[in-house]
């Protein structure tokens, strides 16, 4: 079900959201509770932290009708309530990266500098 409301979403933000800051956003993932009552929809967004404030903002305003959007779109007894979450597990995964990047970097440097591995 994560599966569906995250394409779902994606659908209703391209389709039919008019506000073009949430049309900057990228729904990366979907949880939803067992019994499908609430359904968090996590986010990112390549603006600075005020531009995500903002995006934010306008996604809480917008809930509702991604709600009713979702409801007419996925046959359900009862739709999840929705929330969106700011997804900053990429983030973290850039800057792990970063940081693997530059000690490769260094141990290099390293090799070159001794001519043999430490």
């Amino acid at each position: 079900m994560a599966g569906r409301i995250k394409r779902e979403v994606a659908l209703i933000i391209l389709e039919e959201i008019n506000d073009p800051r949430i049309k900057r956003i990228t729904i990366m993932r979907v949880e939803v509770t067992k019994d499908l009552g609430y359904a968090k929809i996590y986010f990112t967004s390549d603006l600075d932290e005020k531009g995500k404030e903002a995006i934010s903002i306008a996604l809480r305003r917008a809930g509702s009708f991604i709600r009713k959007s979702l409801a007419e779109r996925i046959s359900l007894r009862f739709m999840p309530h929705v929330s969106f979450v700011e997804d900053v597990k990429e983030e973290k995964v850039t800057v792990v990266e970063e940081i693997l990047e530059k000690l490769a970097k260094e141990k290099q440097k390293d090799i070159g500098a001794n001519g043999k591995d430490q």
